[in-house]
């Protein structure tokens, strides 16, 4: 559904604002498929997160459309926008908190080959 906002959005700023959100988000799904048991670890994106901006960014781009604009409409589109930022920094975290232990990986890993590396160097030298 997010992808079908991208024709109604007309700035430069909407549309990279909803390109992150759409990107994020389908890489936080991309990979709870590859790997299920992440699901419980981004219950919140699924519950709520994603129905929330796909919700905010469908009716702002609506009413973003919209001719005619009074000052306090304008005001609360501008809010509005504020609001989808605050939604994109919600899925970047749930972003982190899906690769965090793949991060963790990562680092014993990095620690492990450390380890073997100075082993080996320690059989060289002997």
């Amino acid at each position: 559904r997010i992808f079908k906002t991208f024709i109604k959005v007309r700035s430069i700023n909407d549309f990279k604002l909803v390109n992150d959100i759409y990107r994020i988000s389908k890489t936080v799904n991309m990979t709870v498929r590859q790997r299920p048991n992440q699901f419980f670890n981004v219950e919140s994106f699924y519950y709520t997160h994603i129905d929330n901006a796909l919700n905010l960014i469908e009716s702002y781009t609506r009413l973003a459309k919209m001719p005619v604009k009074s000052q306090d409409e304008r005001q609360m589109l501008q809010q509005t926008r504020i609001t989808l930022e605050e939604v994109r920094r919600t899925l970047v975290a749930d972003l982190k908190q899906v690769n965090a232990q793949d991060y963790e990986q990562l680092d014993t890993e990095m620690r492990l080959n450390k380890i073997y590396q100075n082993r080996k160097e320690m059989e060289h030298e002997k």
